[in-house]
């Protein structure tokens, strides 16, 4: 798992937070795209990620879901974080996400986030 890099990754995206524009910038949705689900192998573990973000409040929730191949729920955690945007508060969740899964002891996990920026 790569989670030094994550590590340095969170460092240098934390140190430039604070001069994030307030409002978040807009994202087109491909509306052709199709989203289906894919099974996973069977070795294989889905950590799911996601945020909600209070601009007035500089809060933010984020939660956490691990589900096995069948989509069976595993485990999860739900938190409160300050952020400084909605951008901020979903790059916390996959590093939450990265670092529960070391030490939960995942070596085949795959983070998923929602987030289209």
């Amino acid at each position: 798992m790569a989670i030094s890099p994550a590590q340095s990754l969170w460092g240098d995206f934390s140190s430039i937070g604070s001069r994030m524009p307030s409002s978040p910038p807009t994202a087109t949705i491909d509306s052709s795209a199709t989203n289906s689900w894919v099974p996973l192998a069977s070795d294989q573990l889905k950590l799911n990620c996601d945020e909600a973000f209070k601009q007035h409040q500089q809060q933010s929730a984020i939660g956490i879901v691990i589900r096995n191949e069948r989509g069976i729920l595993l485990n999860g955690k739900a938190m409160q974080i300050p952020a400084v945007s909605s951008l901020y508060a979903e790059a916390a969740a996959v590093r939450e996400a990265t670092v529960m899964a070391q030490v939960l002891g995942l070596n085949r996990a795959i983070v998923e986030s929602d987030n289209l920026q």
